[in-house]
C-alpha cells in the first residue's frame, strides 16, 4: 500500500509505503520502517507513523532519527510546518507542537462545549499563521498559538445540507487570501477574519436562496488559486476573479 509521495526540496520524490519509503533520486535510507506522513523545514524532513512514531531524516548516515515522544501521544495522524523551529503534530490527543530545536514538547487541548472530539486528522497553515484542524467529527478548529485563542466553527445542524455521499473534507485559501473551509458536516463557507465567524457565499448577494452549497468530492487547487472538483454534474471550478464560477459538463458515455 503506498501512503503518501513527497517531493523533497532537491527534488528527490519520496515514496512512503507499508513495506518502508524508497526515495527516487540521488538520496538513498537505510529503513525499512512504514512511515505515512513527511514534511521538511530548513533542510530538514521529519516523517511520521500514525502508531506515534517521529523521526528526523539523517542525511550522514542516511537513517531516520526516532525522536522520544511524550506519553500520551499514541498517534500521529498529521504533521505541519509552523516556523523554522516548530512542527504541529495532529494526535488523537489534540494539538502537540515540537519545538525541534529545544525537543520539548507544547500541548494544546481543543476539547470545549460544542467540539467533543480532539482526534486531530488534518492540519493547516493559513497565511497568517493560524492553525485549522479537522477532527473525525463535525467542524473545523481554529488555533492562534501566539495567543492561544482555541474556537470551533461549524455550520448549525437545521442548516447543513445532506447528500447521498459525504462532502470530502477540505480547506484552502483562494487567489485573493479568503480562507474556504469544507470539513465533515458542514456546508462549504468562507472565514470572516472580521468577525469570526464562518459565512456562506450567495451567488446573488441579498438573496438568502443563493447560498452556494455545491457536492464536493474530488478537490484540487490550481497554481491560479482556483479550485476544481468534481460534483454530481460534471467538473467545476471556483476562482476568486470575476469569472468565480463555472461548471463543466461530462460526458458519461
Amino acid at each position: 500500500d503506498s501512503y503518501t509521495i513527497h517531493q523533497d526540496a532537491d527534488g528527490d520524490e519520496w515514496i512512503l509505503t507499508n513495506k518502508g519509503a524508497t526515495i527516487v533520486g540521488n538520496k538513498t535510507i537505510n529503513s525499512d520502517f512504514p512511515f505515512h506522513t513527511i514534511t521538511e523545514s530548513n533542510d530538514d524532513i521529519w516523517l511520521s507513523r500514525n502508531n506515534g512514531k517521529l523521526a528526523k531524516f539523517d542525511k550522514s548516515t542516511v537513517t531516520p532519527q526516532f525522536i522520544e515522544v511524550p506519553s500520551y501521544i499514541e498517534r500521529i495522524n498529521a504533521l505541519e510546518i509552523i516556523d523554522n523551529r516548530t512542527l504541529a503534530l495532529g494526535t488523537d490527543e489534540s494539538l502537540v507542537l515540537f519545538d525541534t530545536q529545544s525537543n520539548t514538547f507544547k500541548h494544546i487541548h481543543i476539547l470545549g462545549p460544542t467540539q467533543k472530539d480532539q482526534h486531530i486528522t488534518h492540519i493547516f497553515k493559513d497565511r497568517t499563521g493560524e492553525l485549522w484542524l479537522f477532527t473525525q467529527g463535525k467542524g473545523v478548529t481554529r488555533v492562534n498559538i501566539n495567543t492561544n485563542e482555541v474556537q470551533h466553527l461549524y455550520t448549525p445542524e437545521s442548516e447543513v445540507v445532506h447528500y447521498e455521499r459525504p462532502n470530502t473534507p477540505y480547506i484552502f485559501e483562494d487567489a485573493v487570501g479568503t480562507l474556504w473551509v469544507l470539513p465533515r458536516e458542514v456546508n462549504l463557507s468562507y472565514y470572516n477574519r472580521k468577525i469570526k465567524k464562518l459565512e456562506y457565499y450567495y451567488t446573488h448577494p441579498g438573496d438568502s436562496k443563493s447560498a452556494f452549497h455545491p457536492f464536493m468530492r474530488d478537490i484540487c487547487t490550481d497554481k491560479q488559486g482556483s479550485i476544481w472538483f468534481t460534483s454530481n454534474r460534471g467538473v467545476k471550478r471556483m476562482s476568486a476573479f470575476n469569472r468565480n464560477y463555472e461548471q463543466t459538463y461530462m460526458d458519461h458515455d
